[in-house]
């Protein structure tokens, strides 16, 4: 593991109050990552120090196996453990209001709740709106998840309808048929009636989506054959032309068998009550937050990397058990930043001296579709980047905390240092890099790619953990 962060304070640190020794030149208006901590030594240069120096505590964000992978496999995921070592980098008191405009799974969100803040995560992807929902479960509603099961298994049939279903691309009609009645059993008992697809999305409480979460994991367990090593992509036939097939008791079975595993979960974790009312999952864009000005204190997210990363179909499986149309997925599909499809307009702005100097390097590559696809490609991500991070700077409080998790990536013989290139995006909106620490990841989506070349398979990409901090209110 490589481990890298900016040497400003010496080891002799001291813990009887006085002031460390600053080795580094920091500029006179250094604000601090930690003035809510009640750290008062007179001098904003000594609370930039000490908040560069707790960068240091934090452990790698990947996933690490045991509890960091018990809720739902997720390829972009980071650890409960992190989450936790970056909230006590940035000390936020009970009530504060944190947010991950990327929350995937929801990992910020249940460490935050446990901590007593105030949490907000927004996603444009349904399934990942249902997978954050379901983890709210709290430890007092466990002795009753097991028995609703039960409830919602009664007399399962095979629902009728008039077109293929979307989960028949996997399963038989008649086990298409019994799932989807599973399906409309959860929403008939826990979710408002007559909604569409995605306005059961934005209302589904944590309980439903709860069982939507052991639907997923029952449906991704079967169709094993068609997931590739691509973690992002997932095989499928014609609509109707499925052939897993399953009886109603053998739902049943493992139905049950996957909601018994996630109560166990849920049984070992702190949350003791679903946060009800300091937790929001919204479905949102990044770059149009339904979010108000000043409105957070702090942020811990992962954005997408720059590694063309279709989530969407990746997610086809959850998203068909949702019921989401085939427009519906393809608009979505377009709508993702970093998507590999091409549905986001050109701006060609200026973009910052890293992102303008890869684009160039892009552009002039003498490869087939350099110019004509990949470098507009990568100029729609960087712009959806630019529009995110602007949108992130308006709803934080000035002086507010922003942990970012990056990965670099590259594109042929040509290495993009992404923790620069948006620092560079950061630097134009009068954010601060005030801690940076390094991590050497095991392997990258390229790792898994057949034609990436021996060269590129041996180099093992950076993964890095950016603290930075917007700038007060007389700079924006």
């Amino acid at each position: 593991m490589l481990s890298h962060s900016l040497p400003i304070i010496t080891p002799g640190d001291s813990d009887d109050g006085t002031v460390p020794k600053v080795v580094d030149r920091l500029p006179s208006d250094s604000r601090s990552t930690h003035r809510r901590i009640g750290i008062s030594v007179g001098c904003a240069e000594v609370r930039l120090a000490r908040s560069v120096g707790l960068i240091d505590r934090v452990r790698d964000p990947k996933q690490t196996g045991g509890r960091d992978r018990a809720w739902y496999r997720y390829y972009a995921g980071y650890s409960p453990a992190f989450v936790s070592d970056a909230l006590d980098v940035l000390g936020l008191p009970e009530g504060y209001a944190l947010l991950d405009p990327w929350m995937g799974a929801g990992t910020t969100l249940e460490v935050g709740a446990g901590r007593g803040l105030r949490v907000t995560g927004t996603d444009l992807n349904p399934a990942m709106i249902v997978i954050s929902k379901g983890r709210m479960v709290g430890r007092n509603s466990s002795s009753s998840l097991e028995p609703l099961a039960r409830e919602l298994l009664i007399d399962l049939k095979p629902a009728s309808r008039r077109t293929f279903d979307p989960l028949s691309q996997w399963f038989t009609n008649g086990t298409a048929g019994r799932l989807r009645s599973l399906c409309n059993r959860i929403d008939e008992v826990l979710v408002t009636p007559g909604l569409s697809a995605m306005q059961r999305v934005d209302s589904m409480s944590s309980i439903a989506a709860f069982y939507y979460v052991a639907m997923f994991m029952l449906v991704k367990d079967c169709t094993r054959t068609f997931q590739s090593k691509n973690p992002t992509w997932t095989k499928r036939r014609e609509l109707g032309a499925g052939q897993i097939s399953l009886t109603a008791k053998e739902i049943s079975r493992l139905f049950l068998n996957i909601v018994e595993s996630l109560v166990r979960l849920i049984e070992a974790r702190s949350l003791e009550s679903a946060p009800e009312h300091s937790v929001d999952s919204l479905r949102a864009d990044t770059r149009t937050l339904p979010l108000e000005d000043n409105s957070h204190d702090a942020v811990i997210t992962s954005p997408p990397y720059c590694t063309r990363l279709d989530y969407i179909v990746g997610h086809l499986l959850e998203l068909s058990c949702l019921n989401i149309s085939a427009e519906s997925i393809r608009s979505l599909r377009d709508a993702m930043i970093g998507t590999p499809t091409m549905g986001m307009k050109i701006e060609s702005q200026t973009l910052g001296e890293n992102v303008d100097r890869f684009l160039h390097a892009v552009a002039s590559h003498p490869s087939y579709a350099s110019v004509g696809y990949y470098e507009p490609n990568f100029r729609r991500y960087f712009e959806g980047m630019s529009h995110s991070l602007a949108e992130i700077d308006r709803v934080v409080k000035p002086g507010a905390s922003v942990v970012l998790v990056v990965q670099d990536s590259r594109y042929k013989d040509i290495h993009l240092d992404l923790a620069a290139a948006l620092t560079d995006i950061g630097t134009s909106l009068g954010w601060r890099l005030s801690g940076r620490k390094d991590f050497r990841a095991v392997r990258s989506i390229a790792h898994l790619n057949p034609k990436t070349s021996e060269a590129n398979r041996a180099i093992k990409p950076t993964e890095s953990v950016l603290l930075y901090e917007t700038a007060d209110s007389g700079h924006r």
